[in-house]
């Protein structure tokens, strides 16, 4: 059940993203201050997870405050023409936010082990399972951003209401609810 929650959550995540592709929309990827650090809003903390016994998708995409369409989008580069539209450029950042999400998806985020957020504390490698979901994951997204189908939707249907409880379960987890 976990892997068919996995499959679904990258499945979605990919028809978001390319839909914003093929829009032209992009999450809010852009160079500031640094030009080495990026700021990219592609992450999968710009997802809702919603109940799938109540609501027909499992994600809902957030945090569109940084976001633009190529119509409005002007370049912050100096060597690439400060200031003007450029395509090549707005596809190019595109692209590095699909790639950004892609790794999120799939664990890069806990590549470094050392949590700055636990006071420095060293934490534990993903184990082989975990792996094995973000890898369903990750595999689920790009088959969907490549526009293929999703072909698990029968199981999911039957499913719902069990996929329910192991979400509402493992929501109350990251929260450190109990109830």
């Amino acid at each position: 059940m976990a892997t068919l929650l996995f499959a679904r959550a990258g499945h979605e995540a990919g028809v978001v993203k390319r839909v914003m592709d093929d829009s032209l929309l992009s999450w809010g990827y852009f160079t500031d201050h640094n030009p080495f650090e990026p700021h990219c809003n592609a992450h999968p903390n710009n997802f809702l997870v919603l109940d799938p016994s109540v609501h027909r998708p499992l994600l809902a995409p957030v945090d569109f405050d940084m976001a633009y369409e190529f119509a409005g989008f002007v370049s912050t580069v100096e060597e690439r023409g400060y200031g003007q539209r450029d395509r090549e450029q707005f596809d190019s950042w595109a692209g590095l936010e699909k790639y950004e999400l892609e790794k999120a998806l799939g664990g890069a985020e806990n590549m470094a082990n050392f949590n700055y957020s636990d006071g420095g504390e060293e934490k534990p490698p993903l184990s082989p399972f975990e792996i094995a979901l973000r890898d369903t994951c990750v595999l689920h997204y790009r088959r969907a951003y490549d526009k293929l189908p999703w072909t698990n939707e029968a199981r999911y249907e039957a499913l719902r209401r069990q996929l329910s409880l192991v979400v509402s379960a493992a929501l109350m987890v990251t929260d450190g609810t109990d109830t």
